[in-house]
């Protein structure tokens, strides 16, 4: 029953849990936006406070020019009034020290920045681009574009909000550019570009306004319509600034004066309005949200525990229902899977087995399963490789059966995974200490004897370093016999299944490795000049003694050069040890006494010991 019930209670519960993570986190989020729009009070007012102190510096900066102190004491008032937003922003409670400290960096920058431009370094363009990029970063510590990315797709509308302090920004720009044209003789052609910039830009996001919150742009409409006149005095303002332009013209401080005036008014009585509407429409959405997250909640709980009520009860009844069932076709599944289980093992076992005596790609093997027969082929060109223990007769006089069948079975072991490595076929199935390799079929290639000259080179690195357990400090002493010719392969017996090679080239093979020195890879003309052909100058030779091969149909094939194969130029391998550089002579390797472990040697002693007393005996009775 836990098995049953367990799932779908997992599955309630994670679902449960997922939604609870849901309505907290957009519960969290609407409480962080709220807390920030709260906290940002204080920036949208410095914000206001250094436009107000921009225009009024751009057109300051142009009367100096002109010698006039019109807006002298409006400058200082403005920045009274920054200075005074300022230090109850920076006084107010912030958790985060690094946001402390920017809070100074930014007040004594501005600070800095005012005794320059009192001294006449900066023009208005550069006043303008200066308190620009104070007034983006400000905005950016209160909502960054990637908040309102985020914000957005929980709260339809939040990108009004920056649009509308976005806007509200270029409107301080065109009210200082407006001012400084009325102040100069003359408009540069940048002021009078970016002055166009600003008002498209300021009217692209008031449309934008519209689409993101319609109740913010109807609120808009109708501040406008009730300032229609001044609105209306504005655009023929704008009118008049577009069309002069760069025109030459007399100062006239009194327009600037009034520009100024009007500009000033339209922000407190229509863009301020309007922002604080958005500001108080989000603050509600953001409260209706937390409530709705909180009902959510609230039913995702009360879901999640009526299922993990009702899912086990439902679940026992279930259980109680098809228990009878279950139990009367539990004794017949049962019986049903053992046949089952014991026909795919015995499948398992027996194509396991047809695989390991054919080679990987012969194919196809369950017809061979089914049928045990399959077409004979002939082979054009292979390479055979034979190799065997030199002396092993005599070394198996000196070990236990044991010994002996461990060091095989270890032998074979790593020789069938250098010829996987190769992928080459070894299909010996006598296990002793021989083994034949064959590289060429069933798959067709060209490079046979490079595969199998590198399959012999990695046995002879493997004869070096296989150690005789039951013979401290002797290793294996192999020969080695390669021949390049023609077979006939085929499928041989019925209960076992064998993968047969035939034709003289093997009797070659064989011969080539019989008539090899110890530790010396003998290869024969055929496999030398296929070589020579594939890759001349690659592989390093030395001439050997020729070898009679006795052939009734070919007599004239009777003495075939071979050669010894010391190594290969491009490969790590190389013939450089005393074995292999001076061979091993075939009849006194192995005949002189083997160093032995303690164990062979007492009993060796023993034996000899034995054979002198019956000897000394015999000689006394007679």
């Amino acid at each position: 029953m836990i098995i049953l019930v367990a799932p779908p209670l997992i599955a309630v519960a994670l679902l449960a849990a997922v939604g609870v993570i849901a309505s907290v986190d957009r519960r969290s989020e609407a409480m962080v936006l709220v807390t920030n729009l709260r906290r940002a009070e204080f920036v949208r007012a410095l914000l206001t406070a250094l436009q107000r102190e921009r225009g009024t510096t751009c057109i300051h900066l142009e009367m100096n020019r002109l010698r006039s102190t019109t807006f002298n004491d409006q400058l200082e008032n403005y920045r009274n009034e920054t200075d005074k937003i300022f230090a109850q922003w920076i006084s107010g409670d912030d958790v985060d020290a690094n946001a402390a400290e920017q809070k100074v960096i930014e007040r004594m920058e501005l600070l800095s920045y005012r005794k320059k431009a009192d001294s006449g370094k900066f023009s208005c363009n550069e006043s303008i681009k200066w308190y620009n990029s104070l007034n983006h970063r400000l905005l950016a510590s209160v909502i960054s574009q990637q908040d309102v990315d985020k914000a957005q797709g929980t709260i339809h509308g939040f990108s009004a909000y920056h649009n509308i302090l976005l806007a509200k920004d270029l409107i301080g720009v065109t009210r200082a550019l407006g001012g400084t044209y009325f102040t100069q003789a003359s408009m540069e052609d940048g002021a009078a570009v970016q002055f166009s910039e600003a008002v498209g830009g300021a009217a692209v996001l008031l449309d934008l306004i519209g689409l993101e919150m319609p109740p913010a742009a109807q609120f808009y409409r109708e501040l406008e319509n009730k300032y229609a006149e001044l609105v209306k005095q504005i655009q023929s303002a704008r009118h008049t600034i577009e069309s002069n332009g760069v025109k030459e013209r007399n100062s006239d401080e009194e327009s600037a004066l009034v520009w100024w005036e009007k500009m000033t008014q339209y922000v407190d009585d229509v863009i301020s309005p309007t922002e604080q509407f958005i500001t108080e429409t989000l603050l509600r959405r953001l409260e209706n949200q937390k409530v709705t997250a909180n009902k959510r909640l609230t039913l995702t709980l009360v879901v999640a525990l009526i299922t993990l009520i009702l899912c086990p009860a439902m679940t026992a009844a279930y259980l109680l229902h098809t228990h009878r069932l279950q139990r009367a076709n539990r004794t017949f599944g049962q019986e049903l899977h053992l046949r089952m289980e014991q026909i795919s093992s015995q499948k398992q076992i027996s194509e396991l087995m047809l695989t390991n005596y054919m080679p990987k790609n012969l194919k196809p093997i369950n017809t061979l399963a089914w049928t045990m027969q399959f077409e004979a082929r002939v082979f054009a060109a292979v390479t055979i490789c034979s190799c065997d223990i030199m002396g092993f007769d005599r070394l198996i006089e000196v070990a236990t059966p044991e010994q002996t069948v461990r060091l095989l079975n270890v032998l074979h072991s790593r020789l069938e995974r250098i010829a996987s490595r190769h992928d080459c076929y070894k299909y010996d199935h006598a296990v002793d200490s021989s083994a034949t390799f064959v590289s060429g079929l069933p798959v067709v290639n060209s490079s046979h004897s490079e595969t199998m000259v590198r399959l012999a080179l990695e046995i002879m690195e493997l004869a070096e370093s296989f150690s005789i357990p039951f013979l401290i400090g002797q290793t294996l002493v192999m020969q080695i016999g390669i021949h390049t010719g023609p077979v006939s392969t085929g499928v041989m017996g019925n209960k076992i299944p064998v993968y047969t090679i035939l034709g003289k080239t093997v009797k070659i093979a064989q011969l080539m490795q019989k008539s090899a020195q110890g530790m010396r890879i003998h290869i024969s003309n055929a496999t030398f000049e296929h070589l020579s052909k594939r890759q001349p100058g690659e592989y390093e030779y030395e001439s050997s003694e020729a070898i009679r091969i006795n052939d009734i149909n070919r007599p004239e094939v009777g003495i075939i050069p071979t050669y010894n194969l010391l190594g290969c130029s491009s490969e790590k391998y190389r013939a450089d040890s005393h074995i292999i550089a001076s061979g091993v002579d075939n009849n006194r390797y192995w005949q002189d006494d083997y160093d032995r472990t303690q164990p062979c040697k007492t009993d060796m002693a023993k034996v000899r010991r034995k054979r002198s007393s019956r000897e000394r005996v015999k000689k006394n009775s007679m």
